[in-house]
């Protein structure tokens, strides 16, 4: 049998992930290191080479795993960043070239996804495009923007596409790529509503504590997030906000809480570990999740979380939300970008011990409806199954071609 050589291309820093294990350090997002472990049973008898595309640079060989990172990903905008993109693609087909792999996975679309993808292709290697992004499809600039990787995905060369959860699928296939091999997938649930108590509103628990977790920046709501609490603040409410996440806007945007007059009221934690995450979560009234509709969201972790912890959340009406979540039931939504629909919204939560009970017993229907039954595991474990078998994966019976869900077709 040949031996298994998986080649991934991906955001975040895996040798940082990795060291963090070592040192029995919590991970930092949900099902980090369970993911970690299913590629390290996939190349239990293999090799792997993991190039991570937005860290300091580093070359690093651990056991069985080759790791290396670099700020591969452009900064610059126009015709720079196409020359940056084809010079970072290079350097990258290089490193790929070098480690001969038997199978390739692409986590990222864009210049990655179609300068890494065709080279991919051209070898004859097989191709697993598994991202966690949305697609937009708002005008001519969007089409033009996807019209390469679209072509690209519908390769008869590459048989599945992966995305996290059925938004992110859904908004590919009006994009243009094939419903036929797109199949949304999900992590293995590492916890579940049922373990945690619901939540009832108590007259003696002041101040109202607001979460958030996420990328601190303003196409994340952040900057709207600051508002609606000065807003809450002037009516009398008390308010405070403890915020977990990192980002190049964090001290700007704490800047603006204290001109606003609410610096004291909101903490900004920087990167938090998950299990320090969840505690907080645990402990406050509402999750917030503001994001702007330019923000290219998936299905982001702490709405899972904020529903398993009982946690009512407080969410934007970005597409991707709207898609699975139901205004009521676990949640409340607002208009995005508008912070005095935020603040209603979150004082109209707060104001009723009745209605918050109800939100916070209905974030177990809420979790139900978002899940999928394509894990993490079983896409990864079956495609490469499937690719040793000479066969189609099976998991492609769960593509949108063959979804329920409307408008999917």
């Amino acid at each position: 049998m040949m031996e298994t050589r998986l080649a991934m291309v991906q955001f975040g820093d895996y040798r940082a992930a990795m060291n963090a294990r070592e040192r029995n350090e919590p991970e930092v997002y949900r099902a980090q290191y369970a993911s970690m472990d299913v590629v390290s049973s996939i190349v239990r008898d293999g090799q792997c080479l993991v190039v991570c595309l937005d860290t300091d640079p580093y070359d690093e060989v651990r056991g069985n795993f080759h790791l290396i990172g670099g700020r591969f990903d452009p900064r610059s905008g126009g015709f720079k960043f196409i020359r940056e993109a084809r010079r970072s693609s290079l350097q990258i087909v290089r490193h790929l070239a070098g480690f001969s792999p038997s199978h390739v996975i692409i986590r990222a679309p864009g210049w990655v996804m179609e300068g890494i993808g065709s080279w991919v292709l051209r070898r004859k290697i097989p191709l697993l495009p598994l991202f966690a992004d949305f697609f937009y499809t708002r005008g001519l600039k969007d089409k033009v923007k996807n019209f390469r990787i679209v072509r690209l995905l519908n390769d008869a060369r590459i048989p599945l596409v992966a995305n996290h959860n059925y938004p992110a699928c859904l908004s590919m296939v009006r994009a243009g790529v094939h419903a036929r091999k797109v199949v949304p997938y999900d992590w293995v649930p590492v916890r579940r509503p049922e373990e945690s108590p619901e939540k009832y509103l108590e007259p003696e628990d002041r101040p109202f504590r607001l979460f958030y977790a996420g990328s601190v920046s303003r196409d994340k709501g952040v900057g709207d997030l600051i508002e609606a609490v000065q807003y809450l603040t002037d009516e009398g409410m008390d308010v405070r906000v403890e915020i977990c996440g990192g980002g190049s806007e964090m001290e700007d945007l704490s800047r603006l809480a204290r001109s606003k007059g609410v610096g004291k009221r909101m903490v900004f934690h920087g990167m938090t570990p998950n299990r320090e995450v969840l505690k907080k979560m645990r402990a406050a009234h509402l999750t917030v999740v503001p994001s702007r509709h330019e923000y290219p969201e998936g299905l982001p972790n702490v709405i899972y979380e904020g529903f398993e912890t009982r946690t009512p959340v407080i969410c934007s009406d970005h597409p991707t939300f709207v898609m699975r979540l139901k205004d009521g039931v676990g949640c409340r939504m607002f208009p995005a970008k508008n912070p005095r629909s935020l603040a209603d919204v979150v004082k109209a939560a707060l104001s009723n011990q009745e209605a918050y009970a109800t939100l916070s017993k209905t974030t177990l229907e809420a979790w139900q409806g978002i899940q999928v039954p394509v894990t993490f595991d079983d896409l990864l474990e079956e495609w490469i199954r499937s690719v040793s078998e000479k066969r189609v994966p099976r998991v492609l019976r769960h593509s949108l071609a063959e979804s329920p869900l409307p408008d999917v077709r």
